[in-house]
């Protein structure tokens, strides 16, 4: 069975993929190895994109598949 990664800010993110995560994300990234990251761009604590960063620095082949919750401009 494959392990799944969810970084998200958002509660209803969290609650549909049953992941509560927040802060904590990187350091269960270090002690888990997943097999794929659902990583959010729009979090309080950090850039999503930085946090990419920090996930290709320790695995640069591990799947990563970003979402966010903000919309553009456009659709706010």
């Amino acid at each position: 069975m494959a392990k799944v990664l969810v970084i998200d800010d958002e509660q209803g993110i969290r609650d549909l993929l049953d992941t509560l995560l927040r802060r904590k994300g990187l350091e269960l990234f270090r002690r888990e190895r997943p097999d794929v990251v659902v990583l959010d761009l729009k979090m309080p604590w950090m850039d999503g994109l930085a946090v990419l960063q920090q996930v290709r620095s320790l695995d640069p082949r591990m799947p990563v598949i970003i979402l966010t919750g903000a919309g553009t401009p456009e659709t706010e």
